[in-house]
Formats: C-alpha cells, structure tokens, sequence
C-alpha cells in the first residue's frame, strides 16, 4: 500500500475544480451578510484587518465585546473584502473548501482506495447537508479544513521528513489561529508523536507550534481584550456533570445523522468508520487522536445544536478510517479466500 505523502492525480484536480466551480455557482451572486450571526461579526474583523478607515472606530467598539481566532479574516481582508459584498470572500471559501477536498481525495487514494469511492468520499465531504448549509456564509470551516487535513495527511506518511514536521506543527498552530478547536489538533500530534516515542520529530513539531502561535500572537496583538470561545470552554468546564453528558451525546447523535442525511446513513457510517478508528489509534495515529480529542471537546462545550457543524470539520478523519475499515475487511476476506484454497 503506497504511502509517500500527498500526491495530485490528474483525476483528482479535476474533480477538486469541477467541486469547486460547483460550489461557486451556488454561492454567487451573494446573499447580503447578517443572516448569519458569524458573518457580521467576521465582516467587522475583515474591516479592522483591511486597514480601511471607514468603520475602522465602529469595528473597534464590535470587537471589544465578540472576536473569533484572527487568521480567517486577515485572510479575507486580502481579497478586498469589505462589508458591502460578500463574493469575494464566499470564493475564496470556496477554494479553500475544494482545496481541502482534494488533499482528503489523495489521502484516500495513497492509503488505498479506489478512485472512484475517494471521489464518493470527496462529494460527501464537500457536499453533505450540512455542507451545503454553511457554504454560502463566511465560515471559517473551509480554511480549517483544510490546514488540519493536511497536517494529517503528511503526519500519516511514513515518509515524512524532518522539515516536513515543522511544516506540520506550523499548520496545526495556524488551525488554532482559525478556530479554536484546532488546540485538538495541537494536542493529538503532541500525543501521538509521544505515544511513538518519535522525540525528533516532537521537538521539530513543537518549533512549527511555536512559530504558528508566535504569529498567532502578532495578530492579536493588534486587537482589543475581549472575552475568547476558548475561556469560555474552559469556564464550562466547571459546570459538567451526568445530566449535561447525556445531553450531549443525545446532541452528538443527532448531529451525525444530520451530517449523513439518515439514521440510516449515520449507522452505516457509525459501521465504516470505528473499526478503521480503533486500529489507527492502537496505532497512535494523529487522525484517530485528533478525532478522540476533538469529540472530547465537542461533548465539553454547551452548544448542542451546533454539533453537526463541530462534526463536519471531523470528516477527512472519519473518511480515512472508513478507508482502513475496508482496507482490514478486504485484507480478512482474502485471508480467508487464501486458507480455504489452502485446505
């Protein structure tokens, strides 16, 4: 089973671009901001990043009482994005969105599925229902997508060199500069690497971090005190007893069935996807760590109806265990097939 790092067939740009002017067509022209909650407040930070004067005291005075991780919207400042029209912006998630789509599709590939059921796995990603929810906002969903996949992907290559750490642990620092629950990210190549007993690459890993937050911290600095999601979560913290997880787990299911469609297509999922899980965390994998790390926080953090939203990012990591599921499922049939010939 071929295994070199992230490799682009043909078949699989295309398809990433054919995703990509998919989602487009949708999107535009855009719908005004504000019918999201995030968007307006995103918007206000692009104002802030962008330099422009206009607003420049009102996005002030916004940020003082909400902020979200900064990186997402210097990018879109970037792209001329301003409060009167969202296209710009919208695009470039759109990119992004398709960009992490193909680095799952190649993944899927390099760990041994055909290119016919990576694309099956590349549509669900891009296009699930709660995809198609979200891909007309500004979310920054598409951007953290794609810097934890990749991230991933090159972990899971065994062929990863030393440099190639850094490159990894700067990417899992730049996803806590997009969204905070990229700290689950941080701590499963922590973990992992540990858990291998690979110090050379922790170390390396731990410089990438180190660098990421450094500029993570440079971005912040240019922005007022406000009260973060991450002080929040862990204020929560406190707060936690049965009653809550039980919620919570009643949430995080019904957030998986909205993610797959069905009940049924969240079973069959639920079926595809442990037992490709469990063998990739035996084997200390980043992907499984990151997706133990990451369920822990979600069923931690009281917003049970954003759960679908929390488990869509997960996808890339659920896809690739379905993908060593079926991988140990053929690899036991054939066994099987080989003894029986055998006698």
């Amino acid at each position: 089973m071929a295994n070199t790092g992230i490799k682009f067939p043909l078949t699989i740009i295309a398809v990433s671009v054919a995703f990509g002017l998919l989602a487009a067509w949708m999107v535009l022209p855009a719908a005004p901001a504000g019918f999201d909650w995030d968007d307006t407040w995103y918007l206000w930070m692009v104002e802030w990043f962008s330099g422009r004067e206009t607003h420049e005291a009102t996005a002030w005075y916004m940020m003082q009482s909400r902020q979200y991780p900064p990186l997402f919207p210097m990018l879109l400042s970037l792209t001329g994005q301003g409060l009167e029209n969202l296209g710009n912006g919208l695009l470039l998630n759109v990119a992004l969105l398709a960009a992490g789509t193909g680095v799952t599709m190649a993944w899927m590939v390099r760990d041994g599925m055909g290119m016919l059921a990576a694309v099956l796995g590349g549509l669900l990603l891009m296009f699930n229902p709660i995809a198609l929810t979200f891909i007309p906002t500004l979310m920054s969903e598409p951007l953290y997508i794609l810097l934890t996949v990749t991230a991933m992907s090159l972990a899971a290559s065994r062929d990863s060199a030393s440099r190639m750490w850094l490159l990894i642990g700067l990417l899992a620092a730049l996803s806590v500069a997009t969204r905070s629950a990229g700290w689950s990210l941080v701590a499963a190549l922590v973990i992992s690497l540990a858990w291998q007993r690979k110090p050379a690459p922790l170390l390396t890993s731990l410089t990438g971090i180190l660098m990421g937050l450094v500029y993570l911290f440079i971005l912040k600095s240019r922005l007022p005190e406000a009260h973060s999601y991450l002080e929040g979560y862990i204020d929560n913290l406190r707060h936690i007893d049965g009653a809550f997880v039980l919620a919570q787990l009643s949430a995080l299911w019904t957030g998986w069935v909205q993610l797959w469609g069905s009940a049924v297509g969240a079973a069959i999922a639920v079926a595809l996807v442990i037992p490709g899980w469990l063998s990739r965390l035996r084997a200390a994998q980043v992907d499984a760590w990151y997706a133990l790390v990451s369920l822990a926080m979600i069923l931690s953090w009281p917003f049970p109806d954003q759960m679908s939203r929390f488990l869509w990012v997960l996808m890339p990591a659920f896809l690739v265990a379905a993908v060593h599921s079926l991988g140990t499922v053929s690899y036991t049939h054939l066994r099987a097939h080989e003894t029986s010939r055998a006698i």
